[in-house]
């Protein structure tokens, strides 16, 4: 009979492992056989009876404990192979610094030649404005003048209109240079502070799922080894 206990064993290893456990404490009667007695009369004992069998998928590596040997609450019955584990566990902490590093470069924001094109192109709208102010100027000064020589009858009142609608014009491009600089200084903002939000947040989703990934496996890892739940003794494992 301790030939086929080893060799049940044996086969134990490699696979599921469930263990029933009487709790010593509480109360009920539950009736068992074991072939691994020699007494192979049934036995009779009172107690709760409580399964334990892995929480995730996997191999037994090592069982530490026989049929009718006694255990207390958080004994380490099994253990599980560990190797798929571990590897997972790796992956997921690569796949978390890929997140982060990502992240942390949108955070640190656009690359010195993106923000030096952008400043580039806010100097030149500047530019703009400053030479449209100057139309602007000289419009006005030339309506004003048109419209008293008008008034003193020395123009037509078609060169009076003339130069005032070279006077409406000159305004219309100096509002439309001021709103050529607006746009380019929000781009050089936006460039200087970095990615938009928008992808920030994406960014920080990613590292938020990778870090449940490798907490995910972290568990998983703590789970390779399977530990009675109560004291008791061990009355069927397979």
């Amino acid at each position: 009979m301790l030939e086929s206990k080893t060799k049940k064993e044996k086969t134990i290893i490699g696979v599921a492992a469930v263990f029933l456990i009487i709790g010593i404490a509480g109360g009920g009667w539950w009736w068992y056989h074991s072939a691994q007695l020699v007494n192979t009369d049934d036995a009779r004992i009172t107690g709760t009876i409580v399964s334990v069998s892995p929480k995730i998928p996997g191999r037994i590596s090592e069982v530490l404990v026989k049929e009718g040997a006694q255990v207390k609450a958080g004994q380490v019955l099994a253990k599980m192979d560990a190797r798929d584990t571990l590897v997972q566990r790796k992956q997921a902490e690569a796949a978390l610094s890929v997140a982060k590093a990502n992240y942390d470069q949108m955070i640190a924001g656009s690359r010195p030649q993106e923000i030096e094109q952008a400043s580039a192109i806010v100097e030149q709208a500047q530019a703009g404005v400053e030479q449209a102010r100057a139309s602007l100027t000289n419009a006005e000064k030339n309506y004003e003048r048109m419209v008293t020589l008008y008034a003193e009858g020395a123009i037509s009142a078609s060169q009076r209109d003339s130069a005032e609608a070279a006077y409406l014009m000159a305004k219309e491009g100096m509002n439309a240079t001021r709103q050529a600089t607006h746009g380019a200084s929000q781009k050089l903002s936006l460039t200087v502070a970095g990615s938009r939000e928008e992808a920030i947040r994406a960014a920080a989703g990613q590292v938020k799922q990778a870090e449940a990934a490798l907490e995910a496996t972290n568990l998983a890892n703590e789970y390779m080894n399977i530990v009675s739940p109560v004291e008791g003794i061990i009355a069927l494992k397979g």
